[in-house]
């Protein structure tokens, strides 16, 4: 199957948070209020293999302000 530009919004999600001010290395904002509407987090990986941190039981360990990770 070929696709083009024109089938993008097609296959890849929306995506709520959005850099409205354009802060270099934000993601975007979400309101506290929105979250279980729009259930998203950015979480600790390794920089060398991309894998996930995980705590004792197994859970991702979500970045804290500031730190740098993967916006799932």
């Amino acid at each position: 199957m070929r696709m083009t530009l024109k089938d993008l919004p097609l296959v890849s999600p929306n995506r709520l948070p959005t850099n409205i001010d354009n802060t270099v290395g934000a993601v975007g904002f979400l309101p506290e209020y929105a979250a279980f509407l729009y259930p998203v987090a950015l979480i600790k990986c390794d920089e060398d293999t991309g894998e996930p941190l995980r705590n004792k039981e197994g859970w991702c360990i979500k970045c804290k302000p500031g730190e740098a990770g993967v916006f799932l």
